[in-house]
């Protein structure tokens, strides 16, 4: 048994795909490699295309776009309204929201879930303080279900922690794809 270069101790021969003097591939062999990577750039080209079609927005729902260029949903009954952002827009634009701010918010006004809202998250923002409000009323009736309802929430409250950078990530993202500007 040999350690070393592959075909020092004569094992592999000059024909041996693995060989350091393989022939080149044939022409049949180049022909079929070009044709497929040609599909595959095709049907890339596609998958892009269709995305950029179909911005989202928020929620992660295709939204439709009209022919002045804005984002609009459907309303009810056929009518159409301009598509919602989710964070409140007292916050300013998205991309100019930090981290810092969201940690800052976290921190004094955690029990009223500002920081979700601020991280464009106005759905589990309602939840959780709906959990914080029902855990206040439940301590209130039955200690032990408030107690539990507490942790519960406690549990949420710090994970958020760990949770914003991700949500303001997301939101950031999202929110380039409603802004109305991109598809002027």
């Amino acid at each position: 048994m040999s350690f070393g270069r592959k075909g020092a101790d004569g094992g592999i021969t000059a024909g041996h795909p693995g060989a350091f003097d393989a022939e080149l591939p044939s022409a049949e062999l180049a022909e079929k490699r070009e044709a497929f990577l040609a599909s595959e750039r095709r049907r890339k080209a596609a998958q892009r295309a269709a995305v950029a079609a179909t911005p989202l927005v928020g929620s992660q729902k295709p939204r439709a776009q009209s022919s002045q260029g804005k984002m609009w949903e459907p309303g009810a009954k056929g009518t159409a309204r301009p598509a919602k952002l989710s964070g409140f827009a007292l916050f300013g634009a998205a991309e100019k929201r930090h981290i810092v701010l969201a940690y800052v918010l976290w921190y004094f006004f955690g029990v009223l879930s500002i920081h979700r809202i601020y991280c464009g998250s106005n759905d589990t923002a309602a939840y959780q303080f709906a959990l914080f409000v029902g855990a206040a009323v439940c301590t209130g009736v039955w200690l032990p279900l408030g107690m539990v309802l507490f942790s519960v929430w406690g549990l949420w409250f710090v994970a958020d922690l760990f949770l914003m950078p991700g949500m303001l990530r997301r939101f950031k993202v999202n929110s380039r794809y409603a802004d109305p500007s991109v598809f002027d």
